[in-house]
């Protein structure tokens, strides 16, 4: 398995900050947000491959390319400007050398029903199918928000089980909507393509708080032999929401302890990091 950070964690640092913290921390790739300064649908071709060469210089890989497309709006036109935007992101990822595109569903806020809801996801992902297939991409669905159980998503691949789309699991999102591993796993087989790792803790009379990893309610060992277990060899991603949430720990702390940890873990559980032919 491998091992990245989102620059959700870091949106305000520099390439140089990235790349140096990524490669002297020992990470093996980064998941790079869709939104400037780092990357955006509006860079030229020049730029786009100013930030691969970039990151492959570093020794380092773009684990997966954040969009930020949904699809629950009952105006067909909202949907298909999502859809639009997607086929952006395909095209940004396909030119920086990026396997996988994230998209979300839909907005938590969304009135409709969920039946309509996956429908609709299920429809924008048929049509942009080949077009992610001919530029060698992946759309990926998140468990997230409206859709953050897995038996949600996968109601969204019933519809079209022909298409190739994938899944990011967000491990948090499932477990917090009342899922076991085992449960969403099942929803989610040959599905899963990219896994989203956070930590909490529920705090009496104040909620939930995002804490290191290792420290609260996630599962870790217990996810990632299940998916070890399953053939599952790609990334394992940090998604520290610290533009969401500025009161969390410092970024440096938690992207250096999450290698530090996850390095570890992998070394106890006899996983290689890495890719296959590096281990």
């Amino acid at each position: 398995m491998k091992l990245s950070f989102s620059t959700l964690a870091c949106a305000d640092w520099s390439w140089d900050e990235i790349l140096i913290a990524a490669k002297e921390w020992g990470y093996d790739g980064i998941e790079l947000r869709l939104a400037e300064p780092h990357i955006a649908t509006e860079f030229t071709k020049e730029q786009r491959a100013a930030v691969r060469d970039r990151v492959a210089a570093s020794g380092l890989e773009i684990s997966c390319l954040a969009a930020y497309t949904r699809f629950h709006s009952p105006d067909p036109k909202v949907r298909a400007e999502n859809t639009a935007n997607l086929r952006k992101a395909i095209e940004l990822a396909a030119d920086l050398g990026c396997a996988r595109v994230r998209s979300f569903g839909g907005d938590p806020r969304n009135p409709e029903p969920m039946s309509k809801v996956t429908r609709w996801i299920s429809e924008a992902f048929a049509e942009v199918d080949a077009y992610a297939v001919e530029h060698g991409v992946k759309v990926l669905l998140e468990t997230h928000d409206i859709l953050s159980k897995g038996s949600d998503v996968r109601a969204v691949f019933d519809h079209n089980p022909q298409i190739t789309a994938g899944v990011v699991w967000d491990i948090k999102h499932s477990l917090v909507h009342g899922e076991t591993l085992d449960e969403t796993m099942n929803y989610l087989e040959g599905r899963i393509e990219h896994i989203h790792l956070k930590d909490w803790i529920q705090v009496p009379n104040e909620g939930e708080h995002l804490i290191l990893l290792g420290a609260g309610a996630m599962p870790t060992r217990a996810a990632v032999q299940k998916l070890a277990d399953v053939g599952y060899d790609g990334y394992l991603s940090l998604e520290w929401e610290k533009l969401w949430h500025p009161e969390i720990t410092d970024s440096r702390v938690a992207i250096y302890q999450y290698a530090w940890y996850m390095k570890q873990l992998l070394q106890e559980l006899g996983i290689p990091q890495g890719n296959k032919e590096e281990a």
